[in-house]
């Protein structure tokens, strides 16, 4: 709940490591909720069947059971290139490439 309704917080100033250039900088990050984010839907069924004792034998015992996640939320990896390559709409750069803006939510 909290990543989505958890009001947007816009800290100028932040000391980052930009694993592009290589250098520290000093960005504004946003923290807090997302209110583009989809809810997460999770689904379970499941299904069982026991068999008592029949005939002196021992009994017979089945479980199925079955999970959806659609929609799951959960929070970004450690900063890396690799994760600046994967989420760049989370990374904004001024003309130069200097690292201005980052999005952590």
């Amino acid at each position: 709940m909290q990543q989505l309704r958890s009001p947007q917080v816009f800290t100028p100033n932040v000391e980052v490591f930009d694993y592009i250039t290589g250098q520290t900088a000093y960005v504004t990050t946003i923290t807090g909720g997302n209110a583009t984010l989809s809810a997460t839907d999770n689904r379970q069924a499941n299904a069982g069947v026991a068999i008592g004792p029949f005939l002196g034998r021992s009994e017979f015992l089945a479980h199925y059971e079955q999970s959806w996640i659609a929609n799951a939320i959960g929070a970004l990896p450690p900063t890396t290139a690799a994760v600046e390559s994967a989420f760049p709409q989370r990374f904004v750069r001024e003309a130069y490439g200097d690292l201005v803006e980052f999005d952590e939510r």
